[in-house]
């Protein structure tokens, strides 16, 4: 590979991996998580299963990026033939879904930090969000029309990631030299600012008192795992990508123990900021912290903004900060989310590298910024729920299971070990080989047939078939069956498997 395409240094590969892994999960999902299954409790289950089993995976994943020099199409045929090329075209088509709804959150943020300057929700951000930013319909399945401020959201996302990708590598060696390290400081800068907020005591008792008796909750675990692989980006192809671009003797296991530790900073921090700001809030509104404490967007867009305008000093100030840290989180995994899409892209069809890398990247904006605009109508919300939880909920997950199997099987993981321990300077044991072959696929497959069994007792969220079938089923369906037809009747050079590829 020319040398041109590698990293400058390592810590490049960190810092992107890390941005693209760190994203909107740790800072809305994560806390939520430790609120809803006990606490210290579920932090220590969440660092269990990082430890134990997420960083096995990622180390996988960025060896055979770095050792076959493939995308993960190109990487999984190299180990499956035309099998793993199904796998890995289901597994894109997956993340062109999350692309597209993706960047619509991300617009919010644009809005919102447009409206922080001057504290724009007033004394109802519930009202603000529902009704003025997203407009958002009575009925799911009412279209409505196209929300302006969240069509404008939508522009300044695809500009920003563009501009983050246009140059190829060192556009984003440039970007995330910048959006890694920020988010970081500004999350430790909103952790000490909660520290002087009246009540905010409540809040971080309540983070770091353990309910050991959870423990004992399968549902803990099954939430733990699901947080824990979701917040990694295991299964989405993106550190594969990544580990193209090292030098062939990048050390493995170190780099990825930095990658992981970046990950967890964040989620802790983000829990941190998140638990004292809530307990604020409840001490300020003389309710139990357990009144206001929400999940998902509510948490984000309702109750945070609702939290700080009514810090005693600055809110102004503190609400630019902290929409500033989730919009440089965001624009990190989305650009990511993109750039390996466009990777994958060109090394299925050929024809795209008649064009250069700027125009493959304005082409590929202006056609997602096209498919965003589905989730930027009045009923959008309901759209992006419906589609995010089936992509992560099904999609990802079957897509992470065979991945798993064709890397603890197929590679073998016994020879992909030999071959990451021998430019790494700590080595991981026969006990990898055991993780990847057995306890990778059976904890993926427990927590997909864990969640098909409720989405088949019944409607998630209480949605219409209607909406679940044309904003769920059927695009994965349509995903898997393209994907099978491309990887069985498109001829590439890598379409046969070969079983032991050279470090």
């Amino acid at each position: 590979m020319n040398t041109s395409s590698l990293w400058r240094s390592k810590w490049y590969f960190v810092l992107a991996t890390i941005g693209a892994a760190a994203g909107l999960g740790n800072l809305w999902r994560f806390p939520y998580m430790v609120y809803d299954n006990g606490g210290a409790a579920f932090i220590l289950a969440y660092l269990i299963i990082m430890l134990g089993f997420v960083y096995f995976f990622l180390v996988s994943e960025a060896a055979l990026g770095q050792f076959t020099r493939q995308e993960i199409t190109g990487a999984l045929t190299r180990i499956g033939g035309k099998w793993g090329r199904w796998v890995g075209l289901f597994l894109v088509g997956n993340m062109m879904l999350l692309a597209a709804y993706y960047a619509s959150v991300i617009g919010w943020t644009w809005d919102y930090l447009y409206h922080s300057f001057s504290l724009s929700w007033g004394t109802d951000p519930q009202t603000f969000f529902f009704g003025q930013i997203l407009q958002l319909s009575d009925d799911p399945t009412t279209v409505g029309s196209y929300v302006t401020p969240v069509v404008l959201g939508l522009i300044a996302t695809y500009i920003a990631v563009y501009f983050s990708l246009f140059k190829g590598i060192k556009s984003v060696e440039n970007v995330v030299a910048i959006t890694v390290p920020l988010p970081i400081i500004l999350l430790v800068v909103l952790f000490i600012n909660a520290f002087f907020l009246p009540g905010s005591s409540d809040g971080f008792a309540y983070l770091l008192t353990p309910d050991f008796t959870q423990l004992t909750s399968l549902s803990l675990w099954r939430d733990a795992f699901s947080q824990a692989f979701f917040s990694a980006n295991v299964g989405l192809a993106i550190t594969v990508l990544h580990a193209t671009y090292n030098a062939k003797d990048t050390d493995i296991t170190g780099t990825m123990k930095w990658v992981l530790g970046g990950d967890l900073l964040v989620s802790l921090i983000s829990a941190g900021v998140v638990f004292g700001t809530l307990g604020f809030m409840a001490q300020s509104q003389g309710t139990p912290l357990t009144e206001v404490v929400q999940s998902g967007v509510v948490l984000t867009f309702v109750t945070i903004p609702a939290a700080l305008s009514a810090f005693p000093i600055f809110p102004a100030l503190f609400a630019v900060l902290f929409f500033v840290t989730i919009l440089t989180l965001a624009i990190d995994s989305m650009f990511a989310i993109i750039e390996t899409i466009i990777a994958s892209a060109k090394a299925n069809f050929p024809f795209l590298s008649w064009f250069s890398t700027s125009t493959r990247v304005a082409l590929f904006c202006g056609l997602f910024c096209l498919a965003s605009l589905a989730y930027a109508t009045q009923n959008g919300l309901f759209r992006l729920d419906t589609t995010d939880h089936f992509v992560f909920g099904h999609g990802v997950l079957i897509a992470a299971f065979f991945q798993s199997l064709l890397i603890g099987w197929g590679y073998p993981a016994a020879r992909l070990r030999q071959q990451f321990n021998a430019v790494s300077r700590f080595q991981l044991g026969a006990v990898y080989d055991f993780v990847m072959k057995f306890v990778a696929p059976l904890l993926i497959a427990v927590l997909y047939v864990a969640g098909l069994r409720d989405d088949l007792t019944a409607n998630y969220e209480g949605y219409p078939t209607e909406l679940l079938l044309s904003w769920g089923v059927y695009p994965l369906v349509g995903i898997f069956v393209v994907s099978g037809l491309i990887a069985w009747f498109t001829q590439l050079e890598t379409d046969d498997p070969i079983r032991v590829i050279e470090a």
